[in-house]
């Protein structure tokens, strides 16, 4: 099953296929989870929208317990394939509304993934994580939109005030929805959490001169304890 064409077609084209571990992921894991990263097989990592792999090599390195699910059926095959030792890891699936494996776990991953849905399907998706995570558990959201992206101006509205969707053209071509966030709205997305560390991040190009702007958040979040 397929659960967006517009990434499942951008996988079989090899349109998306980062295949190194992305910086901001290394960086806030070191930060944030070092001894258990340190720990190895005693940690259970997963990765919801792992997509063509790129954080796979990283979490191999420290040998975890981790598992990566994806919704597109292409790109799930080619992990199996590329990663034999763990082929019985990756999962298709649609995180929004289903986890195909269960919990606790000790991280979860999200490399600009969750933010191509609705804010329904997010809330929905992030009541998923809060559940499957152990006390203490830590989620890293990379890479989620922000409205001060030029892009948000420039989508047409889809479900909700904070997605678009309908791109001919840029970075979100054929990505399907996508959910964009200022300060308020993730503090109230993630109010079952407790925030680590909240980032904001702006890009822009001076030379060439360009009027166009990419902005993101880094997202460190924690189950509480209790």
């Amino acid at each position: 099953m397929v659960f967006s064409p517009e990434w499942e077609r951008r996988y079989v084209e090899n349109t998306h296929a980062s295949v190194w571990p992305w910086s901001d992921l290394v960086s806030c894991a070191m930060r944030h989870s070092a001894a258990k990263l340190a720990a190895g097989a005693n940690t259970r990592v997963l990765e919801i929208g792992c997509g063509a792999g790129a954080n796979v090599p990283f979490f191999q390195k420290f040998g975890v317990s981790y598992c990566g699910i994806d919704g597109s059926e292409a790109v799930i095959a080619r992990l199996r394939s590329r990663f034999t030792a763990w082929q019985d890891r990756f999962f298709v699936a649609d995180f929004t509304t289903t986890m195909p494996v269960q919990g606790p776990f000790d991280i979860i991953v999200d490399r600009s993934s969750m933010t191509h849905n609705t804010e329904q399907d997010i809330r929905r998706g992030l009541g998923l994580i809060h559940q499957e995570m152990m006390p203490g558990g830590v989620y890293y959201g990379i890479g989620w939109f922000s409205v001060q992206c030029s892009e948000f101006t420039r989508g047409h509205p889809a479900e909700d005030d904070w997605t678009r969707m309908g791109y001919h053209d840029g970075p979100f071509f054929d990505t399907g929805k996508v959910h964009f966030s200022d300060k308020m709205h993730l503090l109230d997305l993630f109010q079952d959490f407790e925030i680590l560390s909240l980032q904001h991040s702006l890009v822009m190009t001076e030379i060439p001169v360009s009027e166009e702007k990419l902005a993101y958040w880094n997202i460190v979040a924690r189950k509480r304890s209790s």
